[in-house]
């Protein structure tokens, strides 16, 4: 939410960061565990979170990010696989 939004009366507040930015680092960061992996070998299983405060999630231009992002991610076919947090927290449990 930080970068996502402009507090003026917050010294570390930075002001708006475009959404592509988000974005491109979010890409960056999830093409980095594609490739790495948790063996260095490849794509391999690893959580990429998306928490999405509600201050921002309902902002067009931060909901346009998140479209642009999942269509991307979608583009992986069935490599990723898309879970609630509660079916990730059981599926640790149980293991």
């Amino acid at each position: 939410m930080t970068p996502l939004q402009f507090w003026p009366h917050t010294e570390n507040s930075q002001g708006y960061v475009d959404v592509r930015v988000i974005e491109t680092m979010w890409k960056d960061r999830f093409e980095w565990l594609w490739q790495n992996g948790f063996d260095g070998a490849g794509p391999s299983d690893f959580i990429f979170p998306l928490i999405i405060h509600p201050d921002t999630s309902g902002m067009a231009h931060i909901i346009g990010m998140l479209e642009r992002f999942l269509v991307w991610l979608l583009a992986f076919g069935d490599e990723v696989e898309f879970c609630t947090y509660e079916k990730i927290a059981n599926d640790f449990l149980e293991t």
